[in-house]
């Protein structure tokens, strides 16, 4: 009687093809919904925070920044001439998102005589007057983004004729407004301010350190000139240098590797 081995040795067994398992669709479960729900609420909260703090900041720099002009020697020269004012909202109050402008008014520079023809009169005397032309100072204003953050932004002086080539510097992105309620930050604002009047001004009397101060904001910071948002100019440049230092390094490699060959 041959062994049960022997029974399945000699017998066929069926052979079954083997099916990837399906795995069943994920769902969305409610668990999903509430933390997806939760996600966006902390999101949507951290830009109402950051909402909050920029109102922080405005109530501050409204005291902070005459306490800050007043310890600058230049600038009581300069308000008794142009007008100083630090107003929230912004001169000109366009929306919410104008958080606080500090800027300088305007002051007469000189007077004009104009000279037009009298109109319907063909061959008669042109007719004159006298127009004073004047000259308005430079600002620093803080504008909130649809995110939350700041852009601090500096505008020079200006006048009929006399103008720069650049209507705006992007001189910071501030990502969190709680770094604005420091007085630290709101003086090295403020320097740049009274600099960039110096080098902006018809009658400007700008020293050393506001020369170079606004050089390199111009240089390192985004601008915008003719309505038109431009680079700064030290990412190409030193795409370039970059360029020279790896070439120079080849260079050198070649050398070195040719010596000892």
């Amino acid at each position: 009687m041959p062994n049960a081995v022997e029974a399945l040795e000699g017998s066929t067994l069926p052979v079954h093809d083997s099916q990837p398992l399906q795995q069943p669709a994920h769902e969305n479960t409610e668990s999903d919904r509430m933390l997806s729900n939760a996600i966006t609420d902390h999101r949507r909260n951290r830009r109402f925070e950051r909402h909050a703090e920029c109102q922080i900041f405005v109530n501050l720099a409204v005291d902070w920044f005459p306490e800050i002009a007043k310890r600058d020697p230049r600038h009581q020269f300069l308000a008794d001439r142009y007008g100083f004012h630090v107003v929230p909202g912004g001169r000109e109050r366009a929306d919410d998102r104008q958080l606080l402008e500090v800027f300088y008014g305007e002051r007469a520079i000189e007077q004009v005589t104009e000279t037009r023809p009298r109109p319907g009169q063909n061959g008669g005397l042109p007719s004159s007057r006298r127009t004073l032309v004047t000259e308005r100072g430079a600002s620093l204003r803080y504008q909130r983004t649809d995110h939350g953050t700041v852009l601090c932004l500096l505008e020079p002086a200006r006048s009929q004729g006399f103008e720069r080539p650049e209507s705006l510097i992007v001189l910071a992105h501030i990502k969190d407004p709680r770094v604005l309620t420091g007085k630290p930050i709101l003086e090295r604002h403020w320097r740049s301010l009274i600099s960039y009047f110096e080098c902006s001004s018809i009658d400007g009397d700008p020293g050393f350190s506001d020369r170079i101060r606004v050089w390199w904001l111009l240089y390192t910071k985004p601008l915008t000139i003719d309505g038109k948002a431009q680079r700064r100019h030290i990412i190409p440049v030193g795409g370039q240098i970059l360029k020279w230092a790896i070439a120079i390094g080849l260079a050198a490699a070649l050398l070195a590797a040719a010596k000892i060959i």
